[in-house]
C-alpha cells in the first residue's frame, strides 16, 4: 500500500512539474499580451488626454487585464507615497509584478518608466510605439517558444513520472 502511494506521488510531482514548467510559458504569452494592451491605452490617453502620471495610471489600470493592471496599480501605490522617481517605481513594480517576463522583456520595457511623465505627449508617444513593437516580436517569440516546448514540457513530466515509477518497480 505504501509503495502504491510512493508510486502515485512520484508520478504526480513529475507530471505537476511538467505542467508547471508549460504554464510559465503560458503566463509569458499572458503577461505580455496585458503590456501590449497597456501601451495601447497609454498612447491612446495621451492622444486624446494628456493627463498626469498618476491619473494615467489610474485610468489604464482599471481598463486593462491581469497582471498588467495589478502592476499600474502597484507603480500608482508608490507614486502617490511619492518615495521614488518614475524610473525606479516602474522597475520595482515591473520587478514584483510581472513575473513571468524573461531578461530580454524586460530591457525593453524598463526603460519605459524614464520616459513616463518626463517628457513631452508626442516624445512619449514614440517611445510607447518603439517599446510596443518590441514587445510584439517578444510575444510572437513567445508564442512560437509556447507552441515548441509547451506540450513538449507537458509530456517530458508525465514521461519522467513513469520512467521513475518504472525505475523503482
Amino acid at each position: 500500500m505504501i509503495k502504491i502511494c510512493g508510486i502515485v506521488l512520484l508520478l504526480f510531482g513529475a507530471t505537476w512539474a511538467g505542467i508547471s514548467a508549460a504554464k510559465k510559458l503560458d503566463m509569458r504569452v499572458k503577461t505580455l499580451r496585458s503590456m501590449l494592451e497597456c501601451l495601447e491605452l497609454f498612447e491612446w490617453e495621451l492622444t486624446t488626454n494628456v493627463p498626469p502620471t498618476n491619473q494615467l495610471f489610474r485610468d489604464v489600470s482599471k481598463r486593462i487585464s491581469q497582471p498588467a493592471s495589478s502592476f499600474l496599480s502597484a507603480c500608482l501605490h508608490q507614486i502617490e507615497i511619492n518615495e521614488y522617481s518614475m524610473a525606479e517605481v516602474w522597475e520595482n513594480a515591473a520587478k514584483k509584478q510581472l513575473l513571468a517576463l524573461n531578461q530580454d522583456d524586460f530591457e525593453v520595457l524598463l526603460p519605459m518608466g524614464a520616459i513616463l511623465g518626463r517628457y513631452d505627449a508626442d516624445s512619449q508617444k514614440c517611445s510607447i510605439m518603439a517599446v510596443h513593437q518590441r514587445l510584439t516580436g517578444n510575444l510572437s517569440n513567445a508564442i512560437d517558444e509556447k507552441k515548441r516546448l509547451g506540450r513538449l514540457y507537458s509530456t517530458l513530466g508525465v514521461m519522467a513520472g513513469v520512467f521513475l515509477v518504472i525505475i523503482f518497480l
